[in-house]
């Protein structure tokens, strides 16, 4: 069976212990922002865009944080109707609200960090599932 083509736009060192298994199961990209994001899938076709949309800043005022949130919201608009978004995020589904993004119309599924080995289970059944 052919590994699923994935881009991941996230930190990569969030995903820890479950980077190997992500690496050696999947034919995987790594964007850290919207724009290298959008470069990626102008050059290839994916499976799935895993994305965290909301990289954690404690005081809510960090502008580098900020512009980067604002860039991957604007990805998973560009892309939504093109490729399956499965969000896996520090914040609730109910958060993702505040950018106007709902389960089922904007993105198709949704795991909570820090992910658990139970969590890992759901994401590799959702790849299986494309």
């Amino acid at each position: 069976m052919a590994k699923k083509k994935v881009l991941l736009v996230d930190d990569i060192k969030h995903w820890g212990k479950h980077k190997k298994q992500l690496e050696k199961r999947l034919d995987l990209d790594i964007a850290y922002d919207g724009e290298q994001a959008r470069r990626l899938v102008s050059d290839n076709r994916y499976d799935l865009v895993v994305i965290e949309p909301h990289p954690i800043d404690l005081t809510g005022k960090n502008p580098v944080v900020n512009n980067l949130r604002t860039s991957r919201v604007n990805f998973i608009y560009s892309v939504k109707d093109k490729i399956p978004v499965l969000i896996v995020s520090v914040v609730t589904p109910a958060y993702m609200e505040t950018y106007n993004l709902r389960l089922n119309r904007d993105y198709k599924g949704f795991l909570r960090k820090p992910l658990s080995s139970v969590d890992m289970i759901m994401f590799w059944d959702f790849i299986g599932r494309l």
